[in-house]
């Protein structure tokens, strides 16, 4: 094959060596260019001017496509074109023509972001509802992903959402650090401020759309002073009816309109400290830790009656 009928970008020096570095066609596909527009482009970059017939030949565009190409880059504002018989073509200086590149991509990205709302919909018009009885599943094992891929679903919720949290294990610790009463431990380091944003973004799905929710809150009786003001901190008194104190050392969990779940997982090794999560897609399984839910809520201490007590007591 002749030296001349290789794309521009793949033509080499007397030493062998590419003449044209694989970056520069990187970064021109990257900003939304073709492969003939970037052919096209480094040849004329090359020549300086050119018609055609010379960027055809030099680039390796086909003829029936270089005078598309170039409109195309003309369109960029890469190139000038000279409107003769026959048409010549000129690269625009460098600094300019990036620059106008620049502008147009970034108006081009401002159109996307603000398309996104109309896009989520349609998307969401086109989603399948999982059949209730298929199973899924998928683990998290770091408090990011854990924020990233199960809180997100929890702050979809649309019926029901409940909750088992034992402030004697892991998720305690992480409440606390929240709450600025202890510096991250290193299992935590970089994820507090992900996971405080979701579950913001839970809070906001429950109230925004009245969704039902309870909250079991594992706590010692050392824990529970803590617990009060952890729920406090959290809820307005009316909304304390919603929370309850349980018996602690029991597996963390999350239900998820009595479909899904989100089952925390411990460190064997240091219970005290979180291992990771799954998420699992099953009706079956949610409607049995539902079920369990409901009769250790029974059990539980109602928050009211221990704050009226507290009171009583004074």
């Amino acid at each position: 094959m002749a030296r001349d009928r290789l794309p521009a970008a793949m033509q080499t020096d007397a030493r062998g060596a590419a003449s044209t570095p694989p970056d520069e066609r990187q970064f021109l596909l990257g900003f939304g260019l073709t492969k003939y527009e970037t052919d096209a482009y480094l040849a004329l970059l090359g020549q300086g001017i050119a018609d055609a017939k010379s960027l055809s030949r030099l680039s390796g565009v086909p003829t029936s496509k270089i005078y598309e190409t170039m409109a195309r880059l003309e369109g960029l504002g890469l190139i000038e074109v000279q409107a003769t018989r026959p048409r010549k073509f000129m690269a625009r200086e460098l600094g300019e023509a990036l620059e106008g590149l620049k502008e147009l991509k970034r108006r081009e990205f401002e159109g996307l972001v603000k398309s996104l709302p109309a896009l989520e919909g349609r998307l969401r018009a086109r989603a399948r509802t999982p059949q209730r009885d298929s199973a899924f599943w998928s683990v998290a094992v770091s408090w990011r992903d854990f924020a990233a891929k199960h809180l997100a679903r929890a702050a979809e919720a649309k019926r029901e959402y409940v909750v088992y949290i034992d402030l004697s294990g892991h998720f305690g610790s992480l409440l606390a650090v929240m709450r600025g009463l202890g510096e991250a431990p290193r299992e935590f380091e970089g994820a507090v401020e992900q996971l405080t944003g979701m579950i913001t973004a839970i809070r906001r799905n429950l109230t925004s759309k009245s969704i039902p929710f309870r909250i079991l809150v594992g706590a010692g009786p050392g824990d529970e002073e803590a617990a009060r003001a952890w729920i406090a901190s959290l809820a307005r008194p009316e909304m304390f009816g919603r929370f309850r104190l349980a018996e602690p050392g029991r597996p963390q969990f999350h239900i998820i309109d009595r479909e899904s779940v989100i089952l925390i997982l411990a460190n064997p090794a240091r219970p005290a400290e979180g291992l990771g999560s799954v998420y699992v897609q099953d009706p079956t399984l949610a409607r049995e830790i539902s079920k369990s839910f409901d009769e250790l809520w029974e059990r539980a201490r109602p928050i009211v009656a221990e704050a009226a007590k507290a009171r009583r007591g004074k």
